[in-house]
């Protein structure tokens, strides 16, 4: 994850650091588990197994939630390769999340190389099959310039698009970039 000393003086660092703040709250969300289980702690290996077995028959979101268990370590030692395998092939079997998840992992480099040409697309993805996750996430891209040429414009569209799914932090991402931005004047 970039800190704001990484990032470039830009519209990010604008609002009191709203859309850093917002994005990056997005970014750690979008790996969260998106299906109805409340207490990962508490999975079991026969819960793991069906999960396993309903992720082998083809449920997108039964792998997406493998790929959080294996992600985060939950009864389990954290192995991101695997977790990133599990995204793609929730991806794969239509799991927004899962293309959203991937994604994420992809950006940061997290259990393979840096891709962020292909974060862009699996945002992309996951955006156009409804996650709001994803329409922010790519939406941040846009907004810093991070692999795509910045386009202040495709940003607030994504960002319009986030929020109105439900994403809190594209409504604020949405208001931050239509902010005026501060002036600075030299004494003299």
């Amino acid at each position: 994850m970039a800190s704001a000393s990484e990032l470039p003086g830009s519209l990010l660092l604008m609002s009191a650091g709203l859309l850093l703040v917002g994005t990056w709250c997005d970014l750690w969300l979008s790996r969260m588990p998106l299906s109805p289980r409340q207490d990962w702690n508490e999975w079991h290996p026969v819960a793991l197994e069906e999960s396993h077995d309903a992720c082998q028959a083809g449920d997108g979101a039964a792998c997406n939630d493998l790929g959080v268990v294996y992600e985060r370590g939950y009864g389990t030692t954290p192995r991101p390769g695997k977790a990133l395998e599990q995204f793609e092939r929730a991806c794969r079997a239509g799991s927004p999340e899962g293309c959203n998840n991937q994604g994420a992992m992809l950006e940061r480099g997290w259990g393979a190389p840096r891709e962020l040409e292909r974060a862009r697309e699996l945002y992309r993805q996951a955006c156009d099959k409804g996650s709001a996750l994803g329409c922010s996430n790519l939406g941040a891209l846009y907004a810093r310039g991070k692999g795509v040429p910045r386009d202040t414009a495709e940003a607030r569209w994504l960002f319009e698009r986030a929020c109105q799914r439900g994403s809190a932090t594209g409504c604020n991402n949405w208001i931050a970039l239509d902010e005026p931005r501060p002036h600075s004047t030299s004494a003299g």
